[in-house]
């Protein structure tokens, strides 16, 4: 066994144990033999790192057919990735690495930058920097029931002079643009609003019992209160008006207002409604 010292294309120099000294440039240039070559056409290239620890083989009794065979682990330092002989792993100093488990398969170019295929998660995809897919055909996107799309900042969509744009501001763009859709509950507004629309609704009611009370028998009148005071409005009357109000058809104060003082001199009239 020995050190790599030296390597090139697809041979090493290797200082033997047995050797005390071994300068680089006097070490013999040996093999390294691979698992699988078809002559520099295809095949396995994976030689070792300098500084590994390989197997000088010698096949018979002339030493330049000796070969060198594959690295042998050191065990000078522990590491998690030999803890579990399931999980194969194929790595470069440079944190470029192929990681096989039973259920997933990580490619990884360093920290933060991976390819993960995993039989149940599905795939992921993790990137510092942009990713990017270019074809020069066509490119799907399925998905069986939903596909989500976000963006911190924005998201463009563009096809000739059709466009997409959803920036804060959402903007729509072509030739023809064709919007089908069905009704759908009414938006939800904030609490301030539905406040404010409550007491709109309240002082209509108010309102329009009040004419309607102008109306009925021994009411204030058609012609109502003076300017600045209120209407002078006996209970029983004012709950009979606040009844008729409450029975139109919510279609607006003037609308009720319309429809009751209506009905109200009808039957003043002597008319049938």
């Amino acid at each position: 066994t020995g050190k790599v010292i030296d390597r090139t294309k697809d041979t090493v120099r290797v200082h033997l144990d047995i050797d005390e000294a071994q300068q680089k440039e006097e070490a013999f240039w040996f093999p390294y033999a691979t698992g699988y070559t078809a002559e520099g056409h295809s095949g396995w290239y994976c030689m070792p790192e300098l500084g590994d620890r390989v197997e000088l083989y010698v096949p018979g009794s002339r030493e330049e057919e000796a070969v060198v065979l594959t690295s042998v682990r050191a065990r000078e330092a522990s590491s998690p990735k030999i803890e579990n002989p399931a999980i194969k792993y194929w790595g470069t100093p440079h944190q470029k690495e192929l990681m096989m488990e039973e259920n997933e398969l990580t490619l990884t170019a360093r920290e933060g930058l991976f390819l993960k295929l995993h039989e149940a998660d599905g795939v992921e995809i993790r990137s510092p920097h942009p990713i990017v897919f270019t074809s020069a055909k066509d490119i799907e996107m399925k998905a069986g029931s939903r596909l989500n799309m976000q963006a911190k900042e924005a998201l463009y969509v563009l096809c000739s002079s059709s466009s997409l744009m959803m920036d804060g501001i959402t903007d729509i763009q072509g030739q023809l643009v064709e919007m089908e859709g069905t009704v759908k509950g009414p938006p939800v507004g904030s609490a301030a609003e539905a406040a404010e629309e409550q007491e709109d609704e309240a002082a209509e009611k108010a309102e329009l019992a009040q004419q309607v009370a102008g109306l009925l028998p021994g009411g204030a009148g058609a012609k109502g209160p003076s300017e600045g005071e209120a209407p002078a409005v006996p209970p029983g009357q004012a709950a009979a008006a606040a009844a008729l109000a409450a029975s139109v058809p919510l279609a607006g104060a003037a609308a009720k207002a319309k429809a009751a003082i209506k009905a109200i001199r009808a039957q003043k009239a002597g008319k049938q409604l």
